[in-house]
């Protein structure tokens, strides 16, 4: 897998990684997500430890992570749900007897 080195910022420091170049665009829209998340922390919190505003800015992100999945869990649960409906029909359709006594 080839990878690339990248150097990004995050809050007050400077970071050299190296990534498969297949994820270097994600790493750059986390990069951007999380500085951003950082100044509105900042801004709202009047907060200016740096560890703090790490720490608030991993809550905030996991907290929108598993909102994420908790809303995919729930609409697989319904499609599931509108499946079997369909499922339920269209036995009951093909078990009616004068369909095939043509």
């Amino acid at each position: 897998m080839e990878t690339v080195s990248m150097q990004i910022h995050v809050g007050n420091r400077e970071l050299n990684i190296k990534v498969p170049v297949t994820e270097k665009e994600n790493i750059i829209k986390a990069e951007k997500l999380i500085n951003d998340k950082i100044s509105a922390l900042k801004r709202l919190y009047s907060v200016n430890d740096n560890q703090d505003i790490l720490a608030m800015c991993a809550f905030s992100v996991a907290g929108e992570l598993i909102g994420l999945q908790n809303a995919g869990a729930k609409n697989e649960n319904v499609r599931l749900e509108k499946l079997e409906s369909l499922d339920s029909l269209l036995n009951g359709y093909l078990s009616q007897p004068q369909l095939f006594n043509s």
